[in-house]
């Protein structure tokens, strides 16, 4: 599945997006397996962040590495994707996990960072 949005639910997404940061804004977290010290970067809003690191704390070491991530045209696609995911069937999920990693990597370089 690539995604393709009309101007029109781009402006959307990025407006509610708006609205969300306002409530608890967006982050890029670092996760490190204690385990394995595997590293990988998620995007995530601020009270999630807290709230997987509260119950995870034990498996992961996190570490905000951006705070308070601009609302670009990458991360409303990486928005979508990212709901897409929940939305939709297993069978359906491997596409939408590629658009997912290619947004999320496209945030990440916006930001700086690499996975």
């Amino acid at each position: 599945m690539t995604i393709n949005l009309k101007t029109a639910e781009l402006q959307s997404i990025k407006e509610r997006l708006a609205q969300r940061n306002l409530e608890s804004h967006f982050v890029i977290v670092l996760l490190r397996s204690k385990e394995t010290q595997e590293k990988m970067h998620i995007i995530t809003d601020y009270e999630s962040y807290r709230i997987m690191a509260d119950q995870n704390y034990q498996l992961f070491d996190f570490q905000i590495v951006r705070d308070i991530v601009p609302i670009t045209t990458n991360l409303a696609y990486w928005a979508y994707a990212s709901d897409s995911l929940a939305e939709h069937p297993e069978d359906e999920n491997q596409s939408i996990l590629v658009d997912l990693d290619k947004y999320t990597e496209l945030v990440l370089a916006e930001n700086r960072l690499e996975n």
